[in-house]
């Protein structure tokens, strides 16, 4: 019975996170800097207020926080170079480089995740 449950609650966070992701990447394909801005701001103040409260429901903010980021970065006109932790746009004669805090965060969670995954085992 509570394997059953288990299984419901993992199918339940897997359908969110995935609802959290197309949300983000919708509202960061807009293109406007403020949307996308907010996006990720308010996807990262939940993802830290429901780490404290919930934990295993921060993948929904987080999947809202990464697409918010792809959404973004899909419509820079300025030809960007997504490195690891950097986005390089080159404009018209100007070339701008941005720390993408959203890989950070994501690349910390994984390394978490294997982490208390080893500790596990």
């Amino acid at each position: 019975m509570e394997l059953e449950l288990q299984k419901e609650l993992r199918l339940m966070m897997i359908i969110l996170v995935a609802l959290g992701l197309i949300t983000g990447l919708i509202l960061g394909i807009s293109g406007i800097p403020m949307i996308i801005g907010l996006t990720i701001t308010i996807g990262f103040l939940l993802y830290i207020i429901s780490a404290l409260i919930y934990p295993n429901s921060r993948f929904i903010f987080l999947g809202l926080m990464v697409g918010g980021d792809i959404g973004s970065i899909i419509t820079l006109f300025s030809h960007p170079l997504v490195l690891p932790f950097l986005i390089i746009e080159r404009g018209n004669g100007h070339i701008s480089i941005d720390i993408d805090f959203v890989q950070i965060i994501v690349f910390a969670e994984i390394i978490y995740q294997i982490i208390k995954y080893l500790k596990r085992r």
